[in-house]
């Protein structure tokens, strides 16, 4: 039997070489003999990691297709308190999948750190995301003079004479965009009915209610993410 577990390569910036690594390698463990060796998995390309913003870990996407702006998970900036202002109007976001948009109508201004790097006033709007924290797209790319080589996931940052290290993980197919809200209400028609009711749904045979134990002491609480590996098992 072989156990999987993980354990990080994310680290500064290398005296030497100047370089960061952003992911983690999965290390395979045999039960019967506790001999450890790489995963024999095989991962996808990806630039993509973990990096700080404003100080906590955040699993990003470096995204040549994210264009315009750079995208901020709204489940990220309620978790740590990430302040938002309100846009002047409602900003459309395309996806690259037929039908997919969703829009934004909040903004925030965040440091990143990446290793010894860190840019500050990040400007990035508020977006839901499935699988990251954030999307970093061309915008940043831009604006620190990087490279994003997605033969090699590597990322180099002359200015900052950094080169971050994107090692290929996950061998799961992988989107960064929920679906949009009117996929979700089709999909579901006995929760979204058409018309909308203009009444209280009935009671059901089974009715769910929270029982609070401290009302006067409501604290909202962090969401958690649930590991790649496990995804398929609970799928089944």
């Amino acid at each position: 039997m072989v156990k999987k577990e993980s354990t990080s390569n994310r680290a500064e910036a290398e005296t030497s070489a100047d370089e960061v690594y952003i992911n983690s390698i999965e290390i395979e463990t045999d039960a019967s003999s506790g001999k450890t060796a790489l995963s024999t998995t095989k991962a996808k390309k990806a630039l993509e990691g973990t990096i700080r913003i404003n100080g906590y870990d955040a699993r990003v996407l470096f995204d040549t297709g994210t264009i315009g702006e750079d995208i901020l998970n709204a489940a990220f900036i309620t978790t740590h308190g990430v302040e938002t202002n309100v846009l002047e109007g409602e900003l459309q976001i395309l996806m690259t999948i037929k039908g997919s948009q969703s829009t934004s109508s909040k903004q925030c201004v965040v440091d990143i750190e990446i290793g010894k790097m860190c840019t500050r006033n990040n400007r990035m709007i508020v977006g839901e995301l499935a699988k990251y924290d954030a999307l970093i797209g061309i915008e940043f790319r831009s604006r620190n003079q990087a490279t994003f080589e997605c033969g090699n996931s590597t990322i180099p940052f002359p200015k900052n004479k950094v080169k971050v290290n994107c090692t290929p993980t996950s061998g799961l197919v992988r989107a960064a965009a929920i679906a949009a809200t009117e996929e979700v209400m089709e999909m579901f028609p006995e929760v979204f009915p058409d018309p909308i009711l203009e009444r209280l749904p009935p009671l059901r045979e089974y009715n769910h209610r929270i029982q609070l134990k401290d009302k006067e002491n409501l604290k909202a609480q962090p969401t958690f993410g649930v590991p790649e590996k496990y995804e398929l098992k609970l799928k089944e």
